[in-house]
């Protein structure tokens, strides 16, 4: 995927206006060619972006990237109401002769081979984020369809001054909520205390974010600065040391402490549990358990050889 320098930036409104899906509404998988921005004005619907399902709810505002396979549906029972704008980052050229966008055998394939080469700028830019407290973003969207449906002079011009002035907005978002230093330590202090406190549910970066009072994307960035790691990276660490503590201490099956440390399957805990501590649940374990009297010695420090995760120091006994 090329990658455009602000300069280089010059946004291109393809399509755009107020839509509405019907209770019960669904479509099946599709691709688009081009970026498009879905802001709902009512109701509620799913958006499924390649394998992740994003909830929409009133204010939030979708960015849907192109040639990923998107699945969209609306079950509950009033009608979804929503602006959609879709738009290249830069202009390049016409879909005439490329194949329809919606079909039931489509494929990742097929979106990937017609599609023309995507373009996204260097900007940070949320893939999902409610603005309800923003009208603005509403007002410039409403603004872009009407310049395009209306076409008055210079209304090209218009669209694009709209689209980058909203790219502006979602850029400068979470820096404008900046914490003063000593609020960004508390944050910190925050987001660890609650992953300590619920390190056995399941959590998303969104969930700590909301414990911490930032945003997912602030949050990651600031968590990282302070100590190094992203807030997910601690969490694996923090299961798995609780992990530690009961393949030791008890008689619990590895699929038991996969449960009781947050993770939902055993197989994916003994595939985090293998990168971070370099042996298997089941081969520490033994470990720990073959070795009576002897203390076990943990480095946290990388292996030398592999680059890998921490590995164990066994002192030899006395004799």
């Amino acid at each position: 995927m090329k990658t455009l320098s602000l300069h280089e930036l010059s946004p291109f409104v393809r399509l755009c206006g107020e839509f509405q899906l019907p209770p019960g509404f669904r479509r099946d998988p599709y691709f688009i060619y081009e970026h498009e921005f879905i802001y709902v004005i009512s109701g509620e619907a799913h958006y499924q972006i390649g394998k992740i399902v994003h909830r929409l709810a009133v204010g939030d505002l979708l960015l849907v990237p192109p040639g990923v396979l998107t699945a969209s549906w609306n079950d509950s029972k009033l009608p979804l109401r929503f602006l959609a704008v879709h738009f290249d980052f830069h202009f390049h050229g016409n879909y005439q002769n490329l194949p329809p966008r919606s079909s039931r055998r489509i494929t990742s394939e097929l979106a990937r081979v017609h599609q023309p080469p995507p373009t996204t700028p260097r900007l940070l830019l949320p893939r999902k984020v409610n603005v309800a407290d923003e009208p603005g973003v509403k007002l410039l969207l409403e603004r872009i369809i009407g310049e395009v449906a209306h076409k008055p002079p210079g209304h090209e011009l218009a669209a694009k001054a709209c689209l980058l002035e909203l790219l502006v907005f979602l850029q400068r978002r979470d820096f404008r909520k900046q914490p003063s230093p000593k609020q960004s330590h508390q944050a910190v202090e925050l987001a660890t205390r609650f992953l300590e406190s619920h390190y056995s549910r399941p959590l998303r970066l969104k969930d700590i974010a909301t414990a911490a009072r930032l945003s997912p994307i602030y949050l990651e960035r600031l968590f990282k600065h302070a100590t190094g790691r992203s807030p997910m990276a601690y969490l694996s660490q923090l299961r798995v040391g609780r992990a530690k503590h009961l393949l030791g201490r008890t008689d619990m099956t590895v699929k038991e402490v996969a449960g009781a440390v947050g993770f939902e399957a055993a197989s994916y805990f003994t595939r985090v549990f293998q990168k971070l501590e370099g042996v298997s649940p089941m081969r520490y374990r033994r470990m720990t358990r073959g070795l009576e009297g002897v203390e076990l010695a943990v480095s946290l420090t990388r292996s030398p050889k592999t680059g890998g995760g921490p590995h164990f120091t066994i002192p030899t006994r006395r004799s």
